[in-house]
């Protein structure tokens, strides 16, 4: 007898739809059959996709806080399960950030007693903390992340203190997830256009050009080359590095691509229309950039999707009313990164199911070594999947989200394509609009 049977679904497995059942067992996937097959419960998906539940490489959810709460793991992990997100890989970027195996631990302990949805943790890699990399790892981290630019929240990596990171990471298998752009490009850019009262919206992407992510993706990619490492382009924006980043694989570099929704359903045109609510690093670029991001993307230079979501209270967007460059950079994207993306790309430009599975699921699961208890729906693997109604219409409206402060640049969009119901280890935890498990059912999966 088995626990749950999911019928008359499309099953996306192993990079085929098939219609067939799924059959789980004590929380993994138990069965793939069309069979008449015994089960307790049985959940009919007809017309419907039942896709591997997604797997997000690139979430900020802010707990700890440390100052004002702008999202918790609770409103967080909500707004992931209604967004069809069912391992959230989150990054360290908290109070404190999480950069140290005690605060890894804190971490972990804080959002499990929150979290809906399983959830991993990326820890922050800093020219101080190298006595702090195999602790973490021990204590079940997935990977590291980076920063070329200068930060507020996490010191930067030079070049010599990224290549000493890179070499001492060759040769583990780990990834480190690489924030890219030219720390003196930004800063003086960015000085220079505040200095002649240039700080309206419209500015914002001058300060930090396209030309800033290109070097660094060139020489972060480069480094990779010579060491061997493990490197992922963090929500990369630039056609032009995602080419930089395919020629060094080419050679034989280890690097994933990831892009955001929001570089590939925006532009540059939107911080004119959001203002603040469309500041982002790096920023959005123009319609022409979009549109080549676009077709990188097609031609499957791009690995996958993360949503980069970052939220921030209203009264915390507002220090950037009257210089944007004092806006705290982030958009909300865990409830619509998805969906839009399936949209965009199945809908409207016509990528096989199949690949956006890949994008969205098993690629981030693969890379940050998670694979295949996430992002698969083969036996064996965690019974994580989304019923997702591929033809349904609705509305983004800002009142339907879980965010603890609910705001979208894609507010009033009509979207093609809906996360109907979300299931973590076989248990249901998104149904019709509402949240049907309590905080603290959500595990934190560490790397393989």
């Amino acid at each position: 007898m088995f626990d749950l049977r999911v019928k008359n679904g499309i099953l996306v497995v192993s990079g085929e739809e098939i219609k067939t059942d799924l059959y789980v067992k004590k929380g993994v996937v138990s069965a793939i059959s069309s069979e008449d097959l015994p089960a307790e419960l049985i959940v009919d998906a007809e017309g419907k996709y039942v896709f591997p539940g997604f797997v997000d490489p690139h979430s900020h959810m802010n707990d700890p806080p440390g100052g004002d709460v702008s999202e918790d793991f609770y409103t967080g992990t909500c707004s992931a399960a209604a967004g069809g997100i069912t391992t959230s890989i989150e990054m360290p970027l908290t109070t404190p950030v999480t950069a140290t195996k005690k605060a890894l631990i804190d971490k972990i302990n804080i959002c499990g007693k929150k979290a809906v949805v399983d959830f991993s943790m990326i820890c922050g890699y800093t020219p101080d903390n190298g006595d702090e990399i195999e602790p973490m790892l021990s204590a079940g981290a997935v990977g590291f992340k980076a920063f070329t630019p200068y930060s507020t929240e996490i010191k930067r990596l030079d070049d010599a203190d990224l290549y000493k990171a890179l070499s001492r990471l060759s040769g583990t298998g780990v990834t480190l997830s690489i924030h890219c752009e030219n720390a003196d490009i930004v800063k003086k850019f960015t000085d220079e256009l505040r200095e002649n009262g240039k700080v309206s919206p419209e500015y914002y992407g001058q300060g930090r050009p396209e030309i800033a992510e290109i070097e660094s993706v060139m020489k972060v990619s480069l480094m990779a080359y010579k060491t061997g490492a493990k490197v992922n382009i963090a929500h990369c924006s630039s056609p032009e590095a995602v080419d930089i980043a395919s020629y060094y694989r080419q050679l034989g570099a280890d690097i994933s691509v990831e892009t955001c929704t929001h570089y590939l359903a925006l532009n540059d045109k939107d911080i004119e229309k959001w203002g603040v609510y469309c500041v982002c690093n790096p920023p959005l670029r123009s319609e022409k950039t979009r549109n080549e991001l676009w077709k990188r993307v097609v031609e499957g230079k791009i690995d996958f999707i993360g949503s980069d979501h970052s939220a921030y209270l209203h009264s915390e967007k507002a220090e950037g009313k009257d210089d944007i460059f004092l806006t705290p950079a982030g958009i909300t994207a865990l409830q619509t990164c998805y969906p839009i993306f399936f949209d965009e790309a199945v809908n409207k430009r016509g990528m096989p199911v199949a690949r956006f599975c890949e994008m969205t699921s098993a690629s981030a699961a693969k890379r940050f070594d998670i694979y295949p208890r996430k992002g698969s729906l083969m036996v064996g693997s965690d019974a994580d999947f989304v019923i997702f109604d591929a033809g349904k219409k609705w509305k983004v409206r800002s009142d339907d989200f879980f965010y603890l402060e609910k705001w979208t640049p894609h507010e009033g969009q009509t979207v093609t394509g809906s996360v109907e119901r979300t299931f973590v280890r076989g248990q249901e935890v998104f149904s019709s609009g509402k949240i049907v498990v309590k905080a603290g059912s959500g595990q934190f999966i560490a790397r393989n």
